[in-house]
């Protein structure tokens, strides 16, 4: 757990470097109420390309906005089938933009089986269309 630790998107790439190595068998990474912006974001997704461990992936509270979560949502849909839970908890640049993204990788992604959104700026209407989008999914959570 790295939570509350300053941790910046430099920090995030050479992290996402030693992540990327087929070697490394982490399971969780917990990332939450840092520095990490949409840079860090866009390390974070290109490592879940390779990382084929992670099963959780805790980033609440940092400075991802609607490009960074497109990015993570895009490798997600389809590169990586191993991440369980993705939090994006408390991303106040989360919003209505995102969720087509979103969609799309529940969509295309049957693996993730938790997905956290809570107090990210998503309007009712997204909210609404993510809900309706997991209808079908069985053992399913998305924290709204």
């Amino acid at each position: 757990y790295l939570c509350h630790n300053g941790i910046t998107d430099v920090n995030i790439s050479h992290l996402s470097q030693i992540l990327s190595d087929s070697k490394t068998k982490l399971n969780r990474l917990a990332l939450t109420s840092n520095e990490i912006t949409d840079e860090g974001g866009q390390y974070l997704a290109e490592m879940l390309k390779t990382n084929h461990s992670l099963t959780q992936l805790w980033l609440g509270s940092n400075q991802i906005t609607d490009r960074g979560m497109q990015y993570l949502a895009d490798i997600l849909a389809h590169h990586n089938k191993t991440l369980h839970v993705l939090s994006l908890t408390w991303n106040k640049l989360i919003t209505e933009l995102s969720v087509d993204s979103i969609i799309n990788m529940l969509e295309y992604n049957q693996t993730l089986r938790t997905v956290c959104l809570s107090n990210c700026d998503l309007s009712d209407i997204g909210k609404e269309r993510l809900t309706e989008a997991i209808k079908l999914r069985k053992e399913f959570y998305l924290d709204l």
